[in-house]
């Protein structure tokens, strides 16, 4: 190891203080002209790329990072080399597609369904894509200058956050790194840790506030109330003032108020409603009042985020009587652009149910936007949305990932939201990321964020958490799997414990690394150099004395002293008898603490202290047990098919393709049986299912079952019932429907999953293989 790398540093924090007047005399003719003058950050960012540097871009939301993408992209075609953005999911490609190939002709985009342009300077693609090119040695990497990476916070994500930690570590050493993320507390530690990674000095550059400030409220009782100014204050008596207009009791239920409320013996009982009102009724007629009431105050346009598909399109048809437009030409508007982008489908596609509600909804200025929504028909919205002709958008979470879509205001329909495992508040850094949709840039002088509430407010320790709190730090998501260590153990090009090193998860152990190094070779030059014993009867089983002592001094240090204090202490060590050794024992004393250090450095240094070496072996133990690789780590046939499998369980479907399993079954029933790896959503239909699918699936279940069990002998951490619990049926009457040759209009009437985001990835998958 280099020694002259202890001391360096290799994230670089960028003063943005300065005004940086003498740029545009540093850079006279750039590769990029835009329509405004540029912000500091940006004006840092453009220098350093043009000086051949990486930057790492942390800015708020809405602070202008596409900016540095746009001038990466610019100066990549100056160069005539090419320009990779990279993307956490394919709406925001999509998206980035869409304005990328407004501001430049040569634009090309790969994602799992779309195939546009793939020569182009500059291709957009999700990072998935990005890192089965690296694993297969594609030839385009060759030509690439610069990779984007937007939305780095998402290596958060627990599921897919390591696909960001492994293209980091895999991208070849010419390539300039452009990281694009949200504000976090960790910036400079991830920047160090990608620098030392790759052995850049990355400039690390913040934005210091956002460029439109936020005022937080809550909707109660047909009113909004502000409790958190924009200076991120909390205003306590507005969140009283709103707790006693919904409870009408004031927080302090000791005042006089209230009391005089209590005590008002002439109050007259409420009446009960004849009808109860359901609790969606109730939250409609909110929202019917809300829209009224933001419209009026000229707060629109508003995204709503709710945390559920179903609750989208019920919270939207709440607003039957709404008409947002009240324009007749805005409505043909809306019409037309509809229909010339529905040109493409054919016959009865034109008419399924979801495009002729969207169509009516979006035809008085209401919008949804969700996975379940038809590709062709989220696209609808999001232009629909960027042309200001949709007022009131409800929208999910993905929405506000990336999505240059600023609004008036945006209004939150609840603080908690289900992960996949559990109901919980939202994280500061996921409110954060949404409300940041809330104030358009030289339109609006702040922002509107809005908290809905039904009949209960949030708790003020949830608001300080939520609403006030940190944005969650970047941490490690790397785990290993056996796609990865097949795909390593194929390509040759890195070595597994060197990918385990690499991430992030090691970044502590192996900033150390240096200084232990150097430590250690400072332990080995003091050994070296020690005094030599002079007795020459001690030299002969000194060692072995010294070894019995410390296990005496290990096993029970009371001995000596109950010896000595024992009535026969002087007969015992008496002069002559015993061996007086202090200097050569100390000097064998000293040795021996030198020898234990650097052997605990050595450790330190060596690959058999990295944490996942563990789970690793036994990964290899159960590949070697199935016969992916042989004994020298070279993999078989069925360890080069599974390389190939990276959106579903790579074993269990290599085992079936291998086991002839499919070979039982005509295409259409493969193709519903194949659905089984790939939708992940809960369904409440029941699937109709012919014997021979019920057999097939029956077969699927026993052969993952199998292989728990096996990876379970080898002490992988894995649950059986949850690995089993992963074929999931609730597809499967659908795809064979329409394998079959039924009309996705009557396909969608045989499940209550919404006909976007997962029907078209089962379709994409099952076409692909």
């Amino acid at each position: 190891m280099d020694l002259n790398e202890k001391h360096k540093k290799w994230a670089h924090k960028v003063d943005i203080t300065d005004s940086f007047p003498e740029f545009y005399d540093l850079i006279p003719e750039m590769a990029h002209e835009f329509p405004f003058e540029l912000d500091v950050f940006q004006k840092q960012a453009i220098f350093h790329l043009e000086n051949g540097d990486s930057v790492f871009i942390a800015a708020h939301t809405s602070a202008g990072k596409t900016v540095v993408a746009d001038y990466a992209i610019a100066l990549a075609q100056k160069h005539m080399t090419r320009a990779i953005y990279t993307s956490p999911i394919k709406a925001l490609s999509n998206q980035k597609f869409r304005d990328f190939h407004n501001t430049f002709e040569d634009i090309g985009i790969i994602t799992g369904d779309v195939k546009i342009n793939q020569n182009a300077s500059c291709l957009i693609m999700t990072t998935e894509i990005l890192r089965s090119m690296l694993y297969k040695g594609a030839d385009i990497i060759r030509d690439v200058e610069f990779v984007i990476f937007d939305e780095v916070h998402y290596i958060n994500d627990s599921e897919r956050g390591v696909v960001w930690e492994e293209v980091i570590i895999m991208l070849p050493e010419h390539v300039k790194l452009i990281l694009l993320s949200a504000t976090v507390p960790n910036t400079m530690e991830f920047a160090e840790w990608i620098g030392r990674t790759k052995k850049k000095n990355i400039y690390v550059i913040s934005t210091l506030k956002r460029p439109v400030p936020l005022e937080h409220y809550l909707f109660v009782k047909n009113n909004i109330y502000k409790i958190v100014d924009a200076q991120q204050n909390f205003l306590r008596n507005n969140y009283d003032a709103a707790n006693e207009a919904l409870t009408g009791e004031p927080k302090d239920k000791n005042s006089k108020t209230a009391n005089k409320k209590t005590n008002n013996k002439n109050a007259k009982p409420v009446a009960k409603s004849k009808k109860p009102v359901s609790k969606m009724q109730t939250t409609r007629n909110m929202y019917n009042h809300m829209v009224g009431f933001l419209a009026k105050s000229d707060l629109l346009p508003v995204v709503v985020f709710t945390f559920s598909k179903k609750k989208c399109e019920e919270y939207a048809d709440g607003l039957i009587n709404k008409d947002l437009l009240n324009d007749a030409s805005k409505r043909s508007a809306i019409y037309s652009f509809i229909s010339n982008s529905l040109s493409r489908l054919k016959g009865s596609d034109k008419e399924l149910p979801q495009i002729n509600r969207m169509k009516e909804l979006l035809s008085r200025g209401i919008g949804v936007h969700h996975s379940g929504l038809l590709p062709i028909m989220k696209e609808v919205v999001e232009i629909l949305f960027s042309k200001g002709l949709v007022k009131v958008l409800f929208a999910t979470e993905t929405f506000a990932m990336g999505v240059n879509m600023p609004a008036r205001a945006v209004v939150f329909s609840e603080l908690r939201k289900h992960d996949g495992q559990k109901f919980r508040d939202l994280l500061s850094n996921e409110y954060i990321q949404m409300s940041g949709r809330a104030g358009r840039r030289g339109l609006d002088d702040t922002g509107v964020v809005i908290i809905a509430t039904l009949d209960k407010l949030p708790e003020i320790q949830t608001i300080n958490n939520v609403v006030l709190g940190k944005s969650q730090k970047l941490e490690s998501q790397f785990r290993l799997t056996y796609n990865m260590i097949l795909n390593l153990l194929r390509v040759e090009t890195l070595r597994v414990e060197e990918m385990i090193k690499r991430s992030f998860s090691e970044n502590v152990t192996q900033a150390a690394l240096p200084e232990q190094q150097q430590e250690y070779e400072k332990n080995n030059e003091i050994l070296k150099n020690m005094k030599e014993l002079s007795c020459v009867i001690c030299k002969i089983d000194i060692n072995l004395y010294y070894n019995y002592t410390e296990e005496v001094l290990n096993l029970n240090k009371q001995i000596h002293r109950r010896i000595i204090s024992s009535s026969n202490n002087q007969r015992i060590f008496c002069a002559g008898r015993v061996l007086i050794i202090n200097n050569e024992y100390n000097i064998v004393s000293e040795k021996k603490k030198i020898e234990f250090k650097i052997n605990e450095l050595f450790k330190n240094l060596s690959e058999n202290n990295l944490q996942l070496l563990p789970d690793y072996n036994q990964r290899i133990e159960v590949l070697k047990f199935l016969r992916y690789i042989d004994d020298n780590l070279t993999v078989q046939l069925k360890g080069k098919i599974a390389c190939e499998i990276s959106t579903c369980d790579e074993l269990l479907l290599t085992e079936l393709v291998l086991d002839n399993f499919f070979a039982e079954f005509d295409l259409a029933e493969s193709a519903a049986l194949l659905s089984c790896f790939i939708f992940q959503e809960k369904s409440q239909n029941e699937p109709a299912l012919t014997s021979n699918l019920e057999k097939g699936i029956a077969k699927i279940k026993d052969m993952a079952l199998n292989l728990a069990d096996i990876q379970r002998s080898f002490n992988i951490d894995i649950s059986t019932q949850d690995y089993v619990n992963t074929v999931n049926i609730g597809l499967v009457e659908v795809v064979y429907e329409w394998a079959k040759g039924v009309p996705f209009k009557q396909i969608t009437e045989l499940t209550d999953v919404l006909e976007g985001k997962e029907f078209l990835k089962i379709y994409i998958y099952i076409i692909k293989n």
